[in-house]
């Protein structure tokens, strides 16, 4: 009966790092100027709600609103910069965790065309981290396939 090495069991721990943000830019020194979140966030929760009310005007809108916030602008949270590097993040990210566990569900819940092509997105794709990865990935690649 051996014993495991401590390194065996941060595995996980290690997968579930920060894989999608980038290396702000050389020169960037000003972060959040032109990051959609703060203005886009507030209307996406309020488009999720009424969409999880049935209202199908509020499900385009969601999903509008998630193709929008996607990219990574200059986004930015506060442990994505440090005294040595900067970060910069897809603007949903912004939402945090919990948030982002209800929206990306939904998006894949969502059966309508708009829902499926923003899901089968390379660009969604980029924004998926770690359990969202584990979660939707495979799921959204297998969706791009057969978009094809």
């Amino acid at each position: 009966m051996g014993t495991r090495p401590f390194w065996t069991g941060c595995a996980a721990i290690a997968v579930a790092t920060s894989v999608a943000a980038s290396e702000a830019p050389r020169g960037m020194t000003k972060f959040n100027q032109t990051c959609p979140a703060p203005k886009l966030l507030p209307e996406l929760e309020k488009s999720y709600q009424a969409c999880m009310r049935r209202d199908a005007a509020a499900c385009d809108r969601f999903v509008a609103v998630v193709r929008e916030l996607l990219p990574e602008y200059d986004c930015q949270r506060k442990f994505d910069a440090s005294p040595t590097a900067n970060y910069i993040v897809p603007a949903i990210w912004l939402a945090g965790d919990q948030a982002l566990d209800r929206y990306f569900a939904l998006l894949a819940r969502l059966g309508t065309p708009g829902a499926r092509e923003v899901f089968a997105s390379a660009e969604f794709r980029a924004a998926l981290d770690g359990m969202f990865a584990e979660l939707y990935l495979e799921r959204s690649e297998q969706a791009a396939k057969q978009r094809r």
